[in-house]
């Protein structure tokens, strides 16, 4: 017999799919440890070429019927636990934006009633104070600088860290 690592072929792909998972007790989620696409989705092969999202092979593992779209209630796409999975039709799944969490707009405008409007076919929030600049200025260039002038309003304790680092390295090259 040769000498080597061997590993066990595992035939049932529900015990294959058990093998690739690991639990975390701090969040209930099961996170999937085998292949991920792009966005995070665990990927599980089963028969010769068959492949299925994680995900949705766990939900109809526990559930049986395999729903239109699955939400993760965790936000956490490598989970495969089907309770952290809830049922949903596209067109709800589209509105739940992940982005909605965020309290304010990339230049720091808060996301209020009165300063956010939806944009209708996608659900997206848009900044009415962030138009309203863009709208008012006469140039791209007059933008940007009012963007950065309130990004660097915003972000005074950042920005003094960041030199603060910045000072400390340049100070530690020279030694």
């Amino acid at each position: 017999m040769p000498k080597g690592v061997y590993t066990r072929v595992i035939e049932d792909p529900n015990e294959r799919f058990d093998t690739k998972v690991r639990i975390d007790w701090i969040t209930g989620c099961h996170e999937w440890t085998a292949s991920r696409s792009k966005a995070g989705y665990g990927q599980f092969s089963y028969g010769s070429s068959l492949c299925i999202l994680a995900h949705r092979w766990a939900y109809q593992r526990k559930f049986g019927e395999l729903p239109e779209e699955l939400h993760h209630v965790c936000h956490n796409p490598a989970c495969v636990n089907p309770d952290h999975l809830e049922a949903m039709t596209k067109s709800s799944h589209a509105r739940i934006n992940w982005q909605t969490q965020k309290t304010n707009c990339p230049h720091g405008h808060e996301y209020s009633e009165e300063n956010t409007y939806i944009v209708k076919p996608t659900g997206h929030r848009r900044c009415k104070e962030c138009v309203r600049i863009r709208d008012s200025s006469p140039s791209k260039q007059q933008y940007k600088k009012e963007y950065n002038k309130q990004w660097m309003e915003n972000n005074k304790e950042y920005r003094k860290e960041y030199e603060r680092r910045r000072y400390e390295r340049l100070n530690n090259a020279k030694d």
